[in-house]
């Protein structure tokens, strides 16, 4: 029965957690950084695949998938900082992903009032500030993700970093005048 608990996050005591990270633990300076521990990936030589992560917030385990999709365009940034971009989708894992949801909606003093992630998930465009998805084994990606919309009160950025080798995954802000719309996406409002 525990790893059942443990598998759908229904109640599993932290004991049964090991090592999950308090994802609150690297905000700073009024940004809300979140940074969990990846349990699970699946990624190609393409740089196509999956990681799944989980971490703690006010004693419950929270988590969602990360989903790259390409094919990844490599391009430059200013004279030589080497970028891939393709696209990313956050997916639910059930209800750990609804708890995450509902906890960033408060982090973030949200004024939108969201309770779980979109039933088929949220696409990003993402380009690469660092590393290649096609060699995460030699390095980490860092990710800058796009919610593209003509709607000002609908565009957001921020950053999703991911360490295979060091089983980590962030979700930095990239400017707290974006959580409103980064809730409304996730929500699919």
């Amino acid at each position: 029965m525990g790893i059942f608990a443990f598998i759908f996050g229904r109640g599993a005591p932290l004991s049964d957690q090991p090592e999950l990270p308090e994802i609150t633990s690297e905000s700073e300076d009024g940004f809300v950084d979140l940074v969990f521990k990846v349990v699970d990936s699946n990624i190609q030589n393409d740089g196509n695949g999956w990681v799944e992560a989980y971490g703690v917030n006010e004693g419950r385990r929270v988590g969602l998938r990360v989903e790259l999709i390409g094919p990844w365009k490599e391009g430059i940034i200013g004279a030589d900082i080497q970028t891939f971009q393709g696209q990313i989708r956050y997916i639910s894992v059930g209800e750990a992903t609804d708890l995450l949801v509902q906890d960033m909606q408060k982090l973030y003093g949200s004024t939108i009032q969201a309770d779980k992630m979109k039933s088929d998930g949220v696409l990003f465009t993402g380009i690469t500030l660092g590393g290649n998805p096609a060699h995460t084994e030699i390095g980490s990606l860092k990710i800058k993700l796009f919610v593209e919309s003509e709607d000002e009160d609908r565009y957001a950025e921020l950053y999703t970093n991911i360490d295979i080798t060091g089983k980590r995954l962030e979700i930095r802000e990239k400017d707290p005048d974006y959580r409103d719309p980064v809730i409304r996406a996730l929500a699919g409002m």
